[in-house]
């Protein structure tokens, strides 16, 4: 097969940090490892940035594999880059325009599984630092409300009380342009779900935890410095678990409970679902369809490794998946 690794270009930065970038540059080594990985297994690829007027040329080849995702300064967002892959019936891998769309509106996201009576933590969504007003306690995290990767997210988005909350919320409005998601702080064990497939076939890959070795006074979150700076002690403090060490009657609830909210959220392809525990009960924070598959120590391919899948072997399966499903349509 001849195959296109689909990636979007970058704009002018018109928000956020300019370290943000950083989540956003990472895609563009992903391509290039999923090139070669394609290459190893017998194909042609090549990398094409996104723009419409590359539409008909996408239309000759025999797959796409999309990391086409919102990075910060384009014009094209990934939800409606695959809406316009859709449109023209080219076959790509991953999740489609109805799952990139809703999973990138976190509250959105959290008000369906609310709605579903799956458990999330309780949130409250603000576009004005002046009128804070919570129906809940403390701590909480505060971040931008339709970003992935941690963007917007620090170490300083872990606040104990209402002034330092609406500094951050005052903060993150004028960096980001957008709503600010708050959320209660689950204090307990985290976990990502690895999940692929498609409808009823979808199947759990892997659970893998995230194993916090930080001092006691810094909060156990990813936040972007310990998800992207590799020079950070705390980068390197953190650890995956993978699989991860649960009794069998948790690890089905957590199975359960994850695959119910990736059906409802239409994904297909592959995606992560990030759970906090607490009480014996999975929390979801967040659903991130088509998730980093460049870093080779994340939870995605551990998760993959766990059941013997090296890394060839993932990304010809998520190809394989894609070409598979089009012809049963």
């Amino acid at each position: 097969m001849n195959l296109a690794v689909l990636v979007n270009p970058l704009g002018e930065i018109n928000k956020g940090k300019e370290s943000d970038r950083f989540a956003d540059e990472e895609v563009y080594h992903t391509a290039e490892t999923i090139k070669r990985s394609i290459i190893n297994s017998g194909h042609k690829s090549e990398i094409v940035y996104f723009g419409p007027e590359k539409l008909p040329y996408l239309a000759n080849f025999d797959a796409i594999f999309n990391l086409a995702e919102t990075n910060i300064g384009s014009a094209f967002t990934d939800y409606k880059i695959t809406e316009l892959l859709e449109k023209n019936k080219i076959l790509f891998t991953g999740n489609g325009s109805y799952s990139l769309k809703n999973c990138n509106d976190k509250a959105l996201t959290k008000k369906i599984l609310v709605k579903n009576n799956i458990p999330t933590p309780r949130f409250a969504v603000f576009n004005d630092a002046k009128k804070i007003k919570l129906s809940f306690g403390f701590p909480v995290i505060a971040k931008p409300a339709n970003e992935d990767a941690s963007v917007g997210i620090s170490f300083d988005s872990f606040l104990k009380n209402k002034k330092a909350l609406s500094t951050k919320v005052k903060e993150l409005l004028a960096l980001y342009k957008q709503p600010v998601l708050v959320e209660e702080y689950i204090d307990g064990r985290e976990v990502d779900v690895s999940i692929v497939g498609d409808g009823q076939i979808a199947k759990v890959l892997g659970i893998s935890e995230l194993v916090y070795n930080f001092p006691p006074d810094v909060p156990r979150i990813q936040c972007f410095e310990v998800k992207w700076d590799k020079n950070s002690r705390f980068y390197k403090t953190c650890n995956v678990d993978s699989p991860a060490k649960l009794t069998g009657s948790l690890s089905k609830k957590i199975e359960e409970i994850s695959l119910k909210a990736y059906k409802l959220l239409k994904c297909k392809g592959y995606s992560r679902i990030d759970i906090r525990i607490r009480d014996n009960i999975p929390y979801i924070l967040e659903i991130n369809p088509n998730p980093c598959l460049g870093n080779m120590d994340n939870t995605f391919i551990n998760a993959a490794n766990s059941k013997g899948m090296d890394y060839d072997n993932l990304i010809n399966s998520l190809v394989m998946m894609a070409v598979i499903n089009k012809k049963k349509k």
